[in-house]
């Protein structure tokens, strides 16, 4: 009754009011600090720990894709559809969209064949968030038939696949800003929205993904025509096409990695980036609270490994068989 749990500065200047002792506000910060009830109740005021980490660029284009499940999407279209699966080539920003009934492993592989490699070859790595569909058997068998590498992003932490993400919400506002009324024919538009975003100079590459696909600027329904026309030999197109994609690589890779960095330095700003030892105890920030008034963080959990800068693997103390890889941005130092 006399603290609830205020924090440091309250709590000490409600004891100064009464008493006394050297170096008081230490030790009180010290004892506030330690509060196992404070740790995992009361969420921080801070930006969330860690740095922004910067992945260099794929060499070249079609050679690492990102995968994404939307939905399930309401209403349902009028055609039964509930999910959109986009994939996006992570170099040219190339996306391919499709409309499914359902989120299922199956549906993924197949569409993973059909839509992109039966129509553009297969890529050396696909990168994936770790839902079922994404995990199941049928879908990395159908990943190491075809020779690529399945790269799984971290659990809860959108960052490691912000390319989606991203993406995911432009497609949602331009679905909603074209559909009919009912929201029933977004399936029907969808076709349209990927065409124009394939079409229009991207931000961070400062060229259009399908430039940087097939070599050429699309030529669009209004365009007006060319007032002449040349011909080329068959082997000079080849040749002027090897040197455009080359060039076309070349910038992209060096616009995205500027925009990286002038990302970073925002991310950045105000924020800490803890380093974690082995045998440290951790609270973990737990994700999908049903009510307010549920404990914000779980543990402790103790640091059993640092797979990157950002990423550890911990175990869970009162349950020594949980053990699970997370972000820094979901630790926070447990003082006993």
């Amino acid at each position: 009754m006399n603290g609830a749990h205020l924090g440091k500065d309250r709590t000490y200047y409600k004891i100064r009011d009464r008493y006394y002792w050297p170096k008081m506000y230490n030790d009180i910060a010290q004892h506030v600090k330690s509060c196992s009830n404070c740790s995992i109740n009361k969420y921080s005021r801070r930006k969330p720990n860690g740095h922004l980490n910067q992945v260099n660029p794929p060499e070249g284009v079609w050679e690492n894709l990102a995968m994404d499940f939307m939905g399930p999407i309401t209403p349902s279209s009028s055609r039964g559809n509930k999910y959109i699966l986009v994939i996006t080539d992570i170099l040219s920003k190339y996306v391919i969209a499709k409309a499914t009934r359902d989120n299922s492993a199956l549906t993924a592989s197949k569409v993973l064949v059909e839509e992109v490699i039966l129509k553009y070859g297969t890529p050396k790595q696909i990168l994936t968030d770790n839902g079922t569909h994404f995990t199941a058997q049928l879908f990395n068998d159908i990943t190491k038939l075809c020779g690529m590498c399945h790269i799984f992003t971290t659990p809860y932490n959108p960052q490691s696949n912000g390319v989606c993400e991203r993406l995911n919400a432009s497609i949602c506002d331009s679905l909603s800003s074209i559909c009919n009324k009912k929201r029933t024919d977004w399936d029907e538009q969808l076709s349209k929205i990927i065409f124009a975003y394939n079409t229009t100079r991207h931000v961070s590459t400062k060229l259009t993904p399908f430039e940087m696909m097939f070599g050429r600027l699309c030529k669009l329904p209004f365009d007006l025509p060319k007032q002449t026309t040349t011909s080329v030999e068959p082997h000079q197109y080849v040749k002027q096409l090897q040197e455009y994609l080359e060039l076309a690589k070349h910038v992209a890779r060096t616009n995205i990695e500027r925009s990286q960095e002038k990302s970073k330095r925002n991310y950045d700003t105000n924020r800490t980036n803890n380093i974690y030892l082995i045998g440290d105890f951790v609270y973990i920030k737990r994700l999908g609270l049903i009510h307010k008034l549920a404990p914000k963080y779980a543990g402790p959990y103790q640091i059993i490994q640092q797979l990157n800068d950002s990423i550890y693997r911990v175990q869970n103390t009162n349950d020594l068989n949980e053990i699970i890889n997370v972000h820094i941005n979901r630790i926070r130092q447990c003082y006993q």
